[in-house]
């Protein structure tokens, strides 16, 4: 044994003698070692390629949503961003980045570019590419839909309906449609309009390619289009018409006229004229239509490929009014560059860049450099440069808008890459402002039906939808401060619960009863819905002249006070003041109204349990030994203090409901009225609304780990 240890102990002395042999293991340690580096930064860089194609603004976080038009929508202030750069990947070089974004500090008023949505292929108006079409009254709605490949041209679908023709888009009946010249299953047009035809996008007596427009001339330019009118077979061509009713549905090309010299009608020209949408020069004569105007006479060659390259420039100026034949689309270009200057040189130094007197691009692959976000285009500029990470480019940043009134906000992102080409992205979402909330309620009936008058405030303007369990209620009148709606059917001498929602979205809820002039709302105790009543409440009603009512109340389980005598003056203002078994004393100002008075979110802090005769005021270490001791999750532990949701077990829940109020203490007992609030209580006052605010979660002192039940559970 000695002598073969020897012998490995020789090997390996000559293996480490040796230079060679010993770099090139520790390489291959390093190797070894590096292995799930790479594979980790391998992964990585898969994830960001795989969003590459994202939307380079992507509004998220628990205070975003988006809504079924896919708009967005935002309940704070403060927000999460998704940034993608369109430039490419992160700089690796680049270093961290805090993720919650600064802004730029100021909030300039600028120029707007409008934002520029891709036209739907095929679309007629709101209608989409697989929609069926009611227009084509009696056609199968199941194999009539637009299927073609572009944006301004028709197609024809096999239809086995007689019925359905070129007359989708109108109001009228559609007329039948013979079947094609040679036979064959009848046909109808294809069911969309055209976004804009060749005389709305200013094609004006064009050469044979117009790669301008996209549009190139087929059939050789024969003098006669070809006879493809179904309904008026014997009028080859139209003079200047370029409507549905005559498209090849076989080319999908317009048949059209263009007028000749004036005075000299011979020189007209029939022309076909097909879309091509990937800008090609496909089916156009050796030299034309590169390298200078071949669609609009006059227009310089720069201008032509930007309009080429971004055919929706022309079609959104158009649709805000501007004049876009050919004499002013090179304003059209320049204005553009104006409001859109990064977008502009982008176009002319990537894609037109010898249209433009520029030099071919970089090819080698560049990596976003930094980033800058702003609320205003014109704020770009003084807008802070941030290094654009990986972190960045997998994780939201947190960016808090400058102007926190309500409305719709824009954010603005300015992208730069290692090579310094930038690029813009922008997007819109709208600021809501607070939840609606209901301050009263009063309830009548007119025959079998309920009358519900609801006050509140930030009901909106528009009509929302109120609900009572899970019927529907018909709404009368809608203000941003009231609401009258009518439950059908419904039963005298009961508490009706009402959930409200506004236009957009937000919800509040309430109840109104005939037999009760308080409502505290569903979640009085543990701020989660009740499943009991609660007896043996102690309150104080003070009102402005500093008199004092005591009672003992009942809080139903849907936040009802049932019990009170004192009736309540209209317009007069009060500080309640309740205690319940097991709870803390809270104390909330109101204003009396007609019917039931709503008192927003009041909660009362449950977990004084100790001492067992009645507690002594605050929630401590003492209540949670008390609570330790009482432990049961499996066994019956009905009628036990620390059971705060009766459900027979002292557990985890009932541990969350204490702990979350943990080292807060009683409300004084109020001994005078306070002065009349100029305005009812706010939604979000349950703190705010009390004489002093309870602690937050992250200022109450929890207890230590050796007093939590999971740690050390006691039957």
């Amino acid at each position: 044994m000695g002598e073969i240890l020897d012998y490995f102990k020789n090997e390996a002395g000559d293996l480490f003698r040796n230079k060679k042999n010993l770099i090139n293991l520790l390489v291959l340690g390093i190797l070894i070692l590096g292995i799930p580096l790479g594979v980790d930064l391998a992964r990585t860089q898969q994830i960001i390629k795989s969003s590459a194609t994202d939307d380079p603004i992507v509004f998220t976080g628990p205070n975003v949503r988006q809504k079924s038009d896919r708009t967005w929508v935002a309940t704070d202030p403060q927000i999460q961003i998704q940034l993608t750069s369109p430039l490419g990947l992160p700089d690796t070089g680049a270093a961290s980045v805090s993720k919650t974004v600064q802004n730029s500090g100021v909030l300039i008023k600028g120029v707007l570019i409008k934002t520029v949505y891709a036209i739907e292929t095929c679309s007629d108006g709101t209608k989409k590419v697989n929609d069926n079409w009611p227009e084509c009254h009696g056609c199968d709605e199941g194999l009539v839909t637009c299927i073609g490949q572009d944006q301004y041209s028709f197609k024809s679908v096999k239809n086995p309906s007689p019925n359905c023709g070129a007359g989708c888009g109108t109001s009228a009946p559609p007329p039948a449609v013979p079947a094609p010249p040679g036979g064959g299953t009848s046909r109808g047009t294809r069911e969309c309009k055209a976004t804009f035809t060749p005389s709305e996008l200013g094609i004006n007596n064009p050469g044979v390619c117009d790669r301008l427009h996209q549009y190139v001339a087929i059939d050789n330019c024969q003098k006669v289009c070809p006879t493809t009118n179904f309904t008026n077979p014997n009028e080859d061509c139209p003079k200047n018409t370029d409507q549905p009713q005559w498209i090849d549905p076989n080319t999908s090309a317009w048949c059209y006229e263009f007028e000749g010299p004036v005075g000299d009608p011979t020189n007209n020209r029939c022309l076909q004229l097909r879309y091509i949408g990937d800008g090609s020069e496909s089916g156009c004569a050796t030299g034309e239509g590169s390298g200078g105007p071949a669609g609009c006479q006059g227009l310089d060659a720069c201008s032509e490929c930007v309009l080429l390259k971004r055919p929706d420039i022309l079609q959104n100026y158009a649709s805000w009014g501007w004049d876009t034949s050919c004499g002013n689309q090179a304003n059209v270009v320049k204005d553009w560059c104006k409001i859109d200057p990064s977008g502009c040189q982008s176009v002319k130094s990537d894609q037109c860049y010898s249209s433009c007197g520029g030099s071919a691009p970089n090819t080698v692959s560049a990596t976003t450099k930094e980033f800058r976000i702003a609320e205003d285009h014109a704020a770009l500029d003084s807008a802070e440069w941030q290094d654009y990470t990986t972190e960045v480019a997998l994780n939201p940043i947190t960016y808090s808008f400058i102007d926190t009134a309500p409305g719709q906000k824009f954010i603005f992102v300015q992208f730069k890459d290692s090579a310094g080409k930038t690029t813009i992205a922008q997007d819109q979402i709208k600021l809501l402002g607070p939840d609606p909330v209901m301050t009263g309620c009063s309830l009548s009936f007119e025959n079998s039906s309920a009358i519900l008058n609801l006050m509140g405030q930030n009901f909106g303007s528009d009509k929302g939808t109120v609900k009572s369990g899970d019927t529907n209620l018909q709404i009368r009148s809608w203000t941003n401060d009231s609401i009258q709606a009518v439950l059908q059917n419904a039963q005298t001498g009961q508490a009706l619960s009402v959930t409200f929602a506004n236009t957009e979205g937000q919800t509040g809820t309430g109840q109104c009863s005939s037999i009760s002039q308080l409502s505290l709302g569903a979640k009085v105790f543990c701020r989660a819905l009740a499943s009991n009543d609660t007896e043996n409440v102690s309150m104080v009603l003070v009102d402005e002249a500093g008199r004092k009512i005591r009672q003992i109340v009942k809080i139903d389980r849907n936040g009802i006070v049932q019990g009170l005598t004192q009736r309540l003056e209209d317009g007069k203002g009060y500080i309640l003041s309740l205690k319940a078994p097991k709870s803390l004393r809270r104390n909330v100002p109101f204003i009396a109204g007609s019917g039931t008075v709503s008192v927003p979110d009041f909660v009362l802090p449950v977990g004084d349990i100790f001492p067992l005769d009645g507690g002594d005021g605050i929630i401590n270490a003492l209540d949670k030994s008390e609570m330790n001791r009482e432990w049961n999750i499996s066994g019956n532990a009905t009628g036990r203090p620390a059971d705060f949701n009766q459900d027979g077990k002292v557990n985890s829940i009932d541990w969350a409901c204490m702990r979350y109020d943990f080292g807060d203490s009683d409300h004084a007992e109020p001994t005078a009225a306070l002065p009349v609030p100029s305005v009812n209580p706010s939604p979000s006052a349950s703190g705010a609304i009390a004489s002093s605010p309870s602690p937050s979660a992250s200022a109450s002192s929890s207890p230590s780990p050796t007093a939590s039940p999971s740690a050390s559970p006691l039957p």
